[in-house]
């Protein structure tokens, strides 16, 4: 069944009966407890009179959609921040959920601890919309900025000018510092040693035709695909690596890609494939059995992220980055300059670059 197909006989339950439910969907339909999860979004998002609840959604009265629809657009859907006395720490991310929910959650920990308040943006990793954010937050007076740019500074140098030009501590969060703007503090996760785990594990149980897949232009890709030309050159040359390009989309167009991601596996004889992130590699090993591919016995899985792995109907070996560490570590770091200006007397730390270990969570979806 095509996703699309799904998600209009979900929201004609939801319509008819008033709630529908995440496990009884997931059975029905054959599908991962996740992917109902990314259907219901899709359904609520597009009915305001649904919403999401534990277990499930539910369809709820006119009015009461209405008066929860005016609550929220008297807030501003790009900042909030908490009351109190200490510092001010601006902090902009590609996604409010998600890998980024954690991180966020990371930084609130740390900054609760140390008596700080973060004021939030969210870009929707639009790079005009961070752009703003980041003067927004200038503007009005933030001690520190923690950023997670949408693109790398390849692609679009403009926000990473307005941070090295900033008039106050700045750590990238998951970004590299590119080499112009040496200045700016950054702590990140070593993607590379992740996608170089993976690598190793499974060419330990055996596989010699290894994949990776992913969608265009993700800006982890990089360290990805360095951390596969690791261990594939460690491994010599009886190792073969592949790349295939997964999206773009959510809707039949994504699918299509799944399809041919699969289609391309078979044909170069691959056994395992890593997939970055979570939401496609459950995707692609909801549409493995469909393509006469058995997880693990025919195809083993790797996901990069581990946000949802373990929720996919074959549980998802996973590459873990530390997310919340990567927040509390960011905010640290600018307590540490806070400090500095509160005591000039003393030496200034030198630039930092803090580099974070992945973990790899070994499950069902590599072991027969």
């Amino acid at each position: 069944m095509l996703t699309e197909e799904r998600r209009a006989r979900i929201a004609a339950e939801l319509q008819a009966s008033g709630a529908v439910e995440v496990r009884e969907l997931a059975e029905r339909f054959d599908v991962s407890v996740i992917t109902i999860r990314r259907d219901l979004a899709s359904v609520v998002a597009s009915s305001p009179q649904s919403r999401r609840v534990r277990g499930g959604a539910v369809r709820e009265p006119a009015w009461a959609a209405s008066e929860r629809s005016r609550g929220r657009s008297a807030r501003s859907p790009r900042e909030t921040a908490p009351d109190g006395e200490g510092a001010l720490v601006g902090i902009v991310v590609p996604a409010r959920d998600y890998y980024y929910r954690a991180v966020v959650d990371g930084a609130h920990d740390e900054a609760d601890r140390l008596g700080l308040r973060l004021l939030l943006g969210v870009s929707d990793y639009s790079r005009e919309d961070e752009v703003t954010l980041v003067e927004r937050m200038l503007a009005r007076g933030v001690d520190a900025l923690l950023v997670t740019p949408a693109r790398t500074q390849t692609a679009d140098a403009r926000i990473y000018r307005l941070l090295a030009d900033a008039r106050v501590p700045v750590v990238l969060v998951e970004r590299e510092v590119p080499d112009p703007f040496s200045g700016i503090e950054s702590v990140h996760t070593d993607h590379a040693l992740g996608m170089a785990a993976a690598m190793r594990h499974l060419i330990a149980l055996g596989h010699r035709r290894i994949g990776l897949a992913m969608r265009p232009r993700n800006p982890t890709g990089p360290w990805l695909r360095a951390g596969m030309a690791l261990a594939r050159d460690e491994a010599g040359p009886s190792v073969l690596t592949f790349e295939h390009t997964v999206g773009p989309g959510t809707g039949e167009e994504y699918t299509r890609s799944l399809r041919q991601v699969l289609d391309s596996v078979r044909a170069a004889g691959e056994s395992a494939v890593v997939v970055l992130s979570d939401h496609e590699a459950v995707d692609l090993a909801d549409a493995a059995p469909a393509a006469g591919l058995r997880i693990p016995q025919d195809l083993a899985i790797v996901a990069y992220d581990d946000e949802r792995a373990a929720d996919a109907t074959v549980p998802l070996t996973a590459v873990a980055p530390p997310k919340r560490d990567l927040g509390r570590l960011a905010v640290r770091m600018c307590a540490d300059r806070f400090a500095e200006r509160d005591a000039p007397g003393e030496q200034a730390l030198s630039p930092r670059r803090q580099v974070l270990l992945p973990t790899l969570r070994v499950r069902a979806s590599t072991t027969i």
